[in-house]
């Protein structure tokens, strides 16, 4: 069985179709406003439009989740991040696009680690390679990864651990 088929037997079409439209965040999402747009719509829509962008911050958790592993491709392949789009379109008004006021929030500070999960997410998609022309499969190079991180880890937590310890212990008190 080939992982096309195991991927269509662990989704519908349908239902992966629609979880990849709702995961996508390099569109405008629509607002929905009146049509006679009035000084108090475009407060509406800036406070709508600032909900809808904090989810659409939260969307390449899901992407990197949902699309764990399902690109394979070679070394020397371009490999591109989906864009975070945090603009809204009107679908009453002809989808005019309405970007979020900049001296009504900071969207640097909003878009700051988004970005960072968004380009994880991305690289969460490559799959493992195949294997390697130094004779090592990927079994191999998990396992060395793996263990140099825990190796690492360990120090960690080791250091914490002693710079606990000697902030516990006071002068002239020995520990029991």
């Amino acid at each position: 069985m080939s992982e096309d088929d195991e991927r269509q037997q662990s989704l519908p079409s349908d239902l992966e179709f629609f979880v990849r439209r709702l995961l996508c965040s390099a569109r405008p999402v629509a607002i929905q406003t009146s049509a006679n747009p009035s000084a108090s719509d475009q407060d509406l829509q800036q406070a709508q439009l600032w909900q809808l962008a904090q989810r659409t911050t939260a969307l390449p958790l899901g992407r990197g989740a949902f699309t764990l592993a399902t690109i394979y491709t070679l070394l020397t392949e371009a490999f591109t991040v989906p864009k975070l789009v945090l603009a809204g379109r009107l679908p009453a008004q002809q989808n005019a696009t309405v970007n979020l006021d900049p001296s009504i929030r900071n969207i640097q500070e909003l878009k700051s680690w988004p970005e960072f999960h968004n380009a994880v997410a991305a690289g969460l998609r490559l799959a493992p390679l195949q294997s390697f022309h130094c004779g090592h499969g990927k079994a191999y190079l998990f396992d060395k990864v793996v263990s140099k991180y825990l190796k690492c880890l360990y120090k960690l937590i080791g250091i914490l651990k002693v710079t606990r310890s000697s902030k516990d212990t006071k002068p002239g008190i020995q520990n029991l």
